[in-house]
């Protein structure tokens, strides 16, 4: 059986990456043209500070439960990229080479994500009012479920600035000195 993408949690059925499927990836990395400097003679540390991504991520592909991995495997080396760090996380979660924070996740898998899944909610959630207007009784009691909406967050109030008194709250010969009462001072 096949699990459509979004379906399941991607978590559970992750499997490490096996050495050699780094080698072949980072091989082919050297071959393609991913930044390594040839004269400082540290190919470990270089391929250590190499990040392997997948593509298509895995949670855009679907799971087959049968053989328990994705389609296409997911330590198919065909389908991992061995890219710098810096590369590797603003595919990842959006963070910008040299950048101190994530000020966005704007084309990443993980915006992807979070944008797939709010549209599959939305069509869930539209096609549970459509079986409400066909008169579907079970689908009132799911709709009441799922737009019970969460309780808004109690806010703290802030002191504000300190008001000056209003002339009129003043006390009366206050009141004459300023000229608020149209008695000349």
């Amino acid at each position: 059986m096949i699990l459509q993408p979004g379906a399941f949690r991607t978590r559970k059925y992750r499997k490490a990456i096996p050495d050699w499927v780094k080698i072949v990836c980072a091989i082919r990395a050297l071959a393609v043209g991913v930044v390594y400097d040839p004269q400082s003679s540290q190919m470990i540390a270089w391929i250590r500070s190499l990040r392997f991504d997948h593509r298509p991520p895995l949670q855009d592909r679907p799971l087959d439960t049968e053989t328990n991995d994705f389609v296409p495997p997911q330590n198919d080396p065909e389908y991992i990229e061995a890219i710098p760090s810096k590369d590797h996380d603003a595919r990842t979660f959006g963070r910008k080479s040299d950048a101190e924070k994530t000020v966005t996740t704007l084309n990443s898998d993980s915006h992807n994500r979070t944008h797939g899944k709010r549209i599959r909610d939305r069509e869930a959630l539209h096609e549970l009012k459509m079986e409400v207007k066909r008169g579907d009784p079970e689908a009132i009691a799911k709709l009441l479920q799922v737009e019970r909406r969460p309780k808004p967050k109690a806010k703290i109030r802030s002191r504000g600035f300190m008001k000056k008194p209003k002339a009129d709250k003043l006390p009366l010969p206050e009141r004459i000195r300023c000229g608020t009462n149209k008695v000349r001072c």
